[in-house]
């Protein structure tokens, strides 16, 4: 049917209408589809941009890695260098100093921002330094010492400083000391310099206006690198930038942050990133500039504007023309953007120590294949002619029992990740040792997936080990052939103790090999008193050293007397202390001492013997009168006065029998193994008078004697404190007969019972001792007697013998005469 002139007419009106319409509704929907795309692009730069910065924090914070990892070595031998003993490992030491100081100099000719070594105590105090000038200084309150010392698991750098032997701006870069235990035991600290560091950090920036820089978590600035500006870095070391606080708690507990925004003081437009440096209080900064990034942003709205007004004059055609321009110069950007992108990318990985790569496994026990790899590929394996690039048979080129890549890329897809060691074969036939870590990036339900990874050389730290452990065996080897057994080991307080280690000397000192005294209960089961050792164990905790003499029985049957000498070093982990100890053999020693003092008893009894004459004389005499006059009054038949005679006879007996007992025990000597007994002091005086009271009087020497009342009583053995007070009598007594003076010779005792302690002095009137003999009155064979009088041994005897009653011994010369106070513990 076809219409009429009237109807078409009528409906003529329309057609404009509606074309207006949609032109107006495609213009509208391009111009709004412009603003989409324009504001997409923008997105998509500014990801590019932000992608640049942030991979440029991340690649800043690996070279910082890079460069703190070479402090491994450093610290394997500090920590070696810490654990000798001064005195007994210097050689060993200087060797390990100079080490430390040629490994600094020498770092295989590579620049390295290393200036110095400083080693410190667990107290803080400076123990060595590579600096010889450097002085004497504690660091306990510095952050970095009461960090590491509190925890801090990795390495502590300091704000920078002025360096104490150098003069120059540092930044130490300090790490924790353990010994065997893993207990603290100081600290280690290198000194970086803070130019070397911005310089490392140069080629991190990649393009003008790229800044990256270095900062610890505290604030302080440490590097700074600015692509195509002056350097001003020397100038903002040490300050703390102003948006440092807003970048802390941007990054929150990760410390990471991404960011955009203009520059405070450039007002330009930038991309930052910052990221947290691993196992230390660092934060890598990194900022690109925007402008060249968005600078086709402006041109391109502008052409999209033309866009819509051609469009809303030709219509739909030119819109559909508009928007096919428009998305064939997106895809044209993106292109050029991943292009630029991944050009960045590979030079970044170029400069880094590890060789990255990226593997698709095809499944389980599957082969793989290499999509990328990246990367110093030629220092970090040591070929340089370019063979390993492509290469798919490594058999040739890897120690046998290196682990295939496709097992370990099938571990890391079942476990996530994986980590091993493996030797790789150089030009010249020596072997290189490398560590691979493989980490899962994605998995397939046919078990294959793609595995990211990296490769580094890890050759310096093997030796390191090597090193270390060949000094170990030394050590012991040194301390095997020691006269004496060291040992360590740990004590719980209640005397149980558990070894750690041994020297190999007991097997020479006593036929007992280490296993085997292991096997058998250790030093309790050799000892003669196990219960004695068990106590000393349990006081070092409370007196921090113990030293005593033990018999010990050796594998063939022989007993030895050796000294066990302790010292607590430190609390354990656990509660328990840790403790450090040698044994000596003083068998001969203390022989030799028991013979020298019996020589001295019997040559002091030689002295006495014509007094000791005279004291049992009298009362020999007395029986014999006693016995004739009973005789006679038997005779008379008076028994009463026989009966008397008797009794006299008995106690001129008695007297004479006391004489002859204690003459007995004065030659037989003291009994010191035993523990102190309660003894009367007066006892201990009226014993001594009987030994020496003849030689007094005959002498003419009066001795006065005031104990108090009542008199005190000490903890210690009878006949050791008879043998003392006989000795230092008789002494007196040879200095008061050679005066003009008075021959007086006076004994005292106060106790003190605030200190728990006896103080008994025994003073004469002979003048004093020469002060060239009182420097040394208690040393052996000093005397002021004639070479025909005495074995100068006896005050040395007097000593050993008040010290083994645990008390004190000393002498001076006071008013006419010497004076000898001797303090024991009260009973």
């Amino acid at each position: 049917m076809t219409p009429s002139p009237t109807a078409r007419h009528s409906r003529r009106p329309f057609w404009p209408i509606i074309a207006v319409i949609g032109v107006l509704a495609v213009a509208a929907g391009a111009q709004y589809a412009g603003q989409r795309f324009v504001a997409r692009e923008r997105a998509e730069h500014e990801e590019v941009a932000l992608g640049r910065a942030e991979a440029a924090a991340e690649i800043a914070a690996q070279f910082v890695l890079r460069s703190l990892d070479e402090l491994s070595g450093f610290k394997v031998l500090a920590q070696r260098w810490a654990a000798l003993d001064a005195a007994e490992q210097g050689p060993v030491r200087r060797e390990m100093e100079e080490a430390l100081r040629q490994t600094l100099r020498d770092r295989g000719g590579r620049p390295t921002p290393f200036l110095s070594i400083v080693i410190l105590g667990a107290d803080g105090g400076l123990r060595w330094s590579t600096n010889v000038m450097a002085q004497s200084f504690n660091a306990a309150d510095r952050d970095y010492f009461i960090a590491l010392r509190d925890g801090f698991p990795g390495t502590f750098l300091t704000a920078p400083q002025i360096g104490r032997g150098t003069g120059l701006t540092v930044i130490l870069a300090a790490q924790a000391l353990r010994d065997a235990t893993g207990a603290f035991a100081g600290t280690m600290m290198v000194g970086l310099d803070p130019g070397d560091l911005s310089r490392s950090l140069a080629s991190v920036a990649q393009q003008d206006g790229d800044v990256v820089a270095l900062l610890r978590r505290q604030g302080e600035l440490l590097a700074r690198v600015q692509k195509g500006a002056p350097d001003v870095s020397a100038r903002l070391i040490g300050q703390v930038p102003p948006s440092m606080e807003a970048w802390r708690e941007a990054g929150g507990e990760s410390g990471r942050a991404s960011s955009a925004g203009r520059n405070a003081f450039t007002g330009v437009e930038q991309f930052r990133a910052i990221r947290p440096v691993p196992d230390t209080n660092l934060t890598v900064f990194a900022a690109v500039q925007a402008e060249a990034q968005l600078l086709s942003l402006p041109a391109l709205e502008t052409t999209i504007r033309l866009m819509v007004l051609g469009l809303a004059a030709a219509g739909l055609i030119a819109v559909a023309g508009g928007v096919a321009a428009s998305r064939a110069a997106r895809l044209r950007l993106e292109a050029a953007a991943l292009l630029q992108g991944r050009g960045q990318v590979e030079r970044l990985h170029r400069g880094l120590p590890v060789v990255l790569f990226l593997r698709d496994s095809e499944g389980p026990r599957g082969p793989s294949r290499l999509l990328y790899r990246g990367g110093d590929v030629e220092r970090v394996t040591g070929w340089t002619d370019g063979r390993l690039n492509g290469l798919t048979d490594w058999t040739s080129y890897v120690a046998k029992g290196t682990p295939w890549i496709d097992e370990c890329i099938a571990d890391a897809l079942a476990r996530g990740s994986t980590e091993y060691d493996w030797q790789l074969r150089q030009p010249d036939g020596s072997y290189r040792w490398m560590s691979t870590v493989l980490v899962r990036v994605s998995s397939r339900p046919d078990g294959g997936g793609e595995v990211v990874g990296y490769t580094r050389d890890v050759t310096a730290q093997y030796q390191a080990a090597q090193r270390a452990e060949a000094a170990r065996l030394e050590l012991d080897q040194t301390l095997g052939a020691a006269p004496v057994v060291v040992f360590r080991g740990r004590v719980s307080d209640d005397g149980t103790f558990e070894k750690t280690y041994m020297s190999r000397g007991i097997e020479r000192m006593a036929g007992w090999t280490v296993d085997a005294l292991a096997g058998q209960g250790g030093l309790l089961s050799i000892v003669d008193d196990p219960a004695r050792l068990a106590a000393e164990w349990a006081a070092l905790a409370r007196d921090g050293a113990v030293s005593g003499d033990h018999a010990l029985r050796c594998a063939d049957g022989r007993v030895i007397t050796v000294v066990i000498t302790m010292q607590a070093m430190h609390a354990a982990g656990d509660g328990r202390t840790e403790i450090v100890g040698y044994i000596a053999d003083v068998t001969a020693e203390r022989e030799a001492k028991a013979r020298a003092i019996t020589g001295a008893r019997l040559a002091s009894l030689g002295e006495m013997s014509a007094g000791l004459a005279h004291e049992l004389k009298q009362p020999l005499q007395a029986i014999t009168l006693a016995a004739t006059n009973t005789q006679s009054a038997l005779d008379r038949g008076d028994s009463s006065a026989a009966g008397q005679r008797l009794q006299r006879i008995i106690g001129y007996a008695r007297r004479a029998a006391d004489v002859i007992e204690h003459l007995r025990r004065f030659a037989r000597g003291p009994e010191m193994g035993g523990e102190p007994q309660p003894v009367p002091l007066q006892a201990a005086i009226e014993g001594a008078q009987s030994l020496v009271g003849a030689s007094l009087r005959d002498a003419q020497v009066e001795l006065v004697i005031t104990l108090g009342d009542p008199p005190p009583v000490v903890l210690g053995h009878l006949v050791a404190l008879e043998q003392v007070l006989s000795n230092l009598i008789m002494n007196a007594r040879d200095a008061v007969v050679q005066g003009d003076g008075p021959r007086r010779i006076v004994v005292e005792a106060v106790t003190d019972a605030a200190a728990g302690q006896v103080r008994l002095t025994v003073s004469d009137t002979g003048g004093g001792l020469p002060d060239a003999v009182l420097a040394r009155l208690f040393q052996p064979f000093v005397s002021t007697k004639g070479p025909d009088r005495g074995t100068g041994l006896g005050l040395s005897i007097c000593h050993g013998l008040v010290t083994g009653m645990g008390g004190t011994i000393v002498a001076t010369n006071e008013g006419s005469g010497a004076v000898f106070r001797i303090t024991l513990p009260a009973a």
